[in-house]
């Protein structure tokens, strides 16, 4: 069977001839776990939870190729999230062995993969700048070694570089950390309609409804077939405007942290 790959990543351009090529590296299920929680967190339920692409989590930043590390009992009978990865442009599928005792599974040889593959690219001045993503406690040696062998590392995780043990300590050792956060997430959902700041108002009562985002109330009105919300903002209030409904209230659930009134 031949597989079509579909979906190309944004390449970085090529600048000069002997441009070394930027890879990524990618704990899988650690990432796609934390997907799914992040956004159970920003309020999406089960049922809208297929609408946002776990695949599109790693197409905002440019990378020449993403390696993905996952382990599986059986590699032809996978789960669709892990089909996806392998079916997309420059990303690649690495499996480890998924055992099984009672009820715990257990992934075998995953991060020792991630690690070998990386330092060797590292190692052989193949790569010279790279991104790991995810937070886990053993990428802190893997990071220490890619430095020391002169490259350049980034760190991506949803985990707060001011909080816990390890995040800080991978903020630390890392050139740069990224926080993935609400707007990245939004970018995921494969939304139709724009969200834009609105110069109309919300007047009267006459079809206004409250909604809860996150503790704050909101105000929404449909006036000329678009949505209108109304946040509080520090300064002064804000409408913004979008044709959905729903569209608008997930895009609300993860810009508050970038609207300061919420």
């Amino acid at each position: 069977m031949i597989l079509e790959k579909k979906g190309a990543l944004n390449h970085i351009p090529v600048d000069t001839p002997h441009r070394t090529p930027h890879f990524a590296f990618v704990d899988a299920d650690n990432m796609q776990k934390s997907f799914e929680r992040k956004l159970k967190d920003f309020g999406v339920d089960e049922e809208h939870l297929s609408q946002f692409s776990f695949v599109s989590l790693f197409k905002q930043l440019l990378h020449d190729r993403i390696y993905f590390y996952s382990a599986a009992k059986n590699p032809e009978e996978l789960p669709e999230w892990l089909k996806e990865i392998r079916a997309q442009e420059g990303f690649v599928l690495k499996l480890g062995v998924l055992t099984q005792k009672g009820r715990s599974k257990k992934q075998e040889g995953v991060d020792v993969k991630l690690a070998i593959d990386a330092t060797k690219l590292a190692f052989t001045s193949t790569m010279k700048t790279c991104t790991l993503y995810g937070a886990d406690g053993d990428f802190i040696p893997l990071v220490e070694a890619l430095s020391d062998a002169g490259c350049i590392v980034n760190v991506v995780s949803f985990n707060d570089p001011s909080q816990g043990r390890v995040a800080p300590r991978l903020q630390a050792e890392a050139d740069s950390y990224k926080r993935i956060d609400g707007p990245w997430l939004y970018k995921t959902g494969g939304f139709r309609f724009a969200v834009s700041e609105s110069g109309n108002l919300i007047h009267g009562q006459m079809g206004v409804e409250a909604i809860d985002i996150h503790g704050e109330h909101v105000s929404l009105q449909k006036r000329a077939g678009n949505w209108l919300a109304l946040v509080n903002d520090k300064l002064a209030p804000i409408v913004y405007s979008c044709a959905s409904r729903e569209q608008l209230i997930f895009w609300l659930k993860m810009h508050t942290e970038r609207l300061g009134g919420l």
